[in-house]
């Protein structure tokens, strides 16, 4: 596939960082992703949009998602199978919450399976490699033009060590074609993608769709086949089976558990016993007349599904010390919500509960959404008194897949108080970047490499856009500086309106560093004029944390990994200095020193 145009939109979940992004983020960052696009956004949302717009204007494309994150996509599932476009995604499977799981089932796209994508399911983490290449031959038919779901179950083949065979560049030319495709945005061929249609044309258009999963139907055992002939690896087409030709029992199943069902039918057919395995790999277009012609000769079948089909890291230490502090200044009389994130998974392990108080789980992108609800409820409840709704989220549920919500709860002035607790990347799921992330910080999916110096871009100020939202008091703080986090979550509980404090939060993890170190290293940011400690009162600066003898930003850097790379190179340096020129800025402006 080098001389093709591919873009790769990424946004971190668990644990699809695992699938694929990180080691194409290393890829790109080495410069060996060629003309290659490779775009970190702000929601799996937005990971799905800019594909369907890079597809549209004729690139090759692939993302990588999972469980909540596919959820969020739903919408846009619709847009991407309805213009035809053949995006390629990879699904680690995981469970949907309530309760919150992050272990495998797969709800997550089989709760999508009627969105017009093809969905095939790997045993392994080989079978999954080798779909990507065909799922792409498949969809860019002409005759198919459907995008494609490559789903194998998260954690237990996302997360496991074992060898794969990697896809030779020019056997992968010689069976993926380069991507031609007949309708594109072009200036000099103008066509509209996405029109309009009312209730006469709506209906042909789907069927039209329909028409090209069926063509998938035999389009997916051929390019099995050819993959065969030039790989030498086949693991059937639509089906595979195991034991089949006489076996009187057969267990049908797909995912992982294949292999697990291929040990235990060695076994038992040692005492005798006749079973067999069909292996559902097309759940869409779903093989209906093959499952027929399989178990033709079976007297007993059994399906294994982990599906209940109903109605048919950041380290501990530095949330802990956050939460503790915000608690001790709030009181017991509130409600606290938190979305997806190391506070909610550490505090929270089903049946038991750290919490004191009213506590309320929901998902990245809407948490300021659901608190907006719990302050309207208490409000027309009559309810509301002295108690005060409050919100601990993560820089990630914050500066990006959730500034929506946010946004949406400071415009209507919801009386809540919402506490980002900043640690600057997406610990949770493995280090990813965010766009809390500084300025040449090394992530996962922002490493330093022969092209790239870390993150590429500044870090978002969510209190200046708070500030601009019109909430009465917005403060930054750090755990570092215990007082001045308690009596700043103090003063924004007792004003009321929307407020918003912001709590740097040292992670020994994603920052690299050794824990007894945390305090120090949340003071040196505040002493070289990285991390200001500030309040603002209805758009005035009304409070600023003076610094006596401002260090230079190299104190700073040199105690965390995720800079390292910063003093190696000389392009680091240089790198170096605009970080001191940032701090510099940041005295200036807010006047920080004595």
């Amino acid at each position: 596939m080098a001389e093709l145009k591919v873009v790769e939109g990424s946004y971190a979940v668990a644990h699809a960082v695992k699938a694929c992004p990180e080691d194409l983020s290393q890829l790109n960052a080495d410069g060996e992703l060629g003309n290659c696009e490779y775009i970190t956004v702000e929601s799996e949302f937005s990971a799905l949009s800019t594909l369907i717009g890079a597809s549209a204007a004729g690139a090759r494309t692939y993302t990588s998602t999972a469980s909540q994150g596919l959820a969020l996509m739903h919408e846009v599932l619709f847009n991407a199978s309805g213009m035809r476009l053949p995006i390629v995604m990879t699904v680690a499977n995981r469970a949907m919450s309530a309760p919150l799981s992050i272990w495998n089932d797969q709800q997550d796209s089989i709760a999508q399976r009627d969105v017009g994508w093809i969905q095939l399911y790997a045993e392994d983490p080989q079978e999954a490699a080798d779909m990507t290449p065909q799922a792409y031959k498949i969809c860019e038919d002409r005759d198919v033009m459907t995008p494609a779901m490559i789903c194998f179950d998260g954690f237990i083949l996302t997360h496991v060590y074992e060898p794969v065979a990697l896809l030779e560049e020019d056997l992968t030319d010689e069976f993926l074609l380069p991507f031609n495709p007949e309708h594109t945005l072009d200036p000099k061929n103008p066509e509209t993608f996405g029109a309009f249609a009312d209730p006469s044309i709506y209906t042909e258009f789907r069927y039209l769709q329909e028409l090209g999963m069926r063509e998938a139907l035999k389009r997916i055992d051929s390019v099995a086949e050819e993959f065969e002939e030039i790989y030498g690896r086949y693991y059937g087409g639509l089906l595979d089976g195991y034991h089949l030709d006489d076996a009187e029992i057969v267990l049908v199943a797909m995912g992982s558990i294949i292999g697990t069902i291929k040990d235990v039918i060695d076994e038992v057919r040692r005492d005798g016993i006749k079973v067999g395995l069909l292996k559902i790999r097309s759940f869409r277009p779903f093989p209906l007349d093959a499952v027929r012609k399989a178990l033709k000769n079976a007297s007993i079948i059994v399906t294994l599904d982990k599906n209940i089909s109903i109605g048919k890291y950041e380290g501990a230490l530095c949330n802990a010390m956050a939460v503790k502090f915000v608690l001790r200044a709030i009181g017991s009389d509130c409600i606290v919500t938190a979305p997806t994130g190391c506070t909610e998974v550490f505090s929270t392990p089903y049946p038991e509960s750290a919490w004191k108080v009213p506590w309320l789980h929901s998902l990245f992108d809407n948490i300021a959404a659901v608190s907006s609800g719990i302050e309207s409820a208490l409000k027309a409840l009559g309810r509301e008194g002295d108690t005060k709704v409050i919100t601990i989220a993560g820089d990630g549920a914050t500066v990006d897949i959730g500034l929506q919500a946010l946004s949406g709860a400071f415009e209507r002035g919801h009386n809540i108080t919402y506490i980002c607790i900043d640690n600057e990347a997406y610990m949770n799921t493995g280090v990813q970047r965010s766009s809390g992330t500084p300025y040449a910080a090394s992530t996962t999916t922002s490493p330093p490499g022969k092209t790239s110096t870390g993150n590429p871009f500044g870090k978002k100020n969510v209190p200046e856009i708070m500030v601009a939202h019109g909430s009465p008091y917005v403060a930054t703080t750090s755990v570092a500086y215990p007082k001045d986090v308690m009596r700043k979550v103090k003063k924004a509980v007792e004003i009321k309106g929307p407020t918003y404090v912001q709590i740097q939060a040292p992670c020994t993890t994603g920052w690299g560093f050794d824990t007894p170190l945390t305090v120090e290293i949340g003071k040196l940011a505040v002493k070289t004029g990285l991390w200001p400690l500030l309040e603002i009162t209805n758009g005035e600066l009304t409070g600023v944390h003076r610094i006596r003898k401002r260090l230079p930003v190299e104190y700073y850097l040199r105690t965390q990994r995720r800079y390292k790379h910063l003093f190696t190179t000389p392009e680091g340096k240089e790198i170096i200095k605009e970080l001191q020129g940032m701090a510099d800025r940041n005295a200036e402006h807010y006047e920080l020193e004595l």
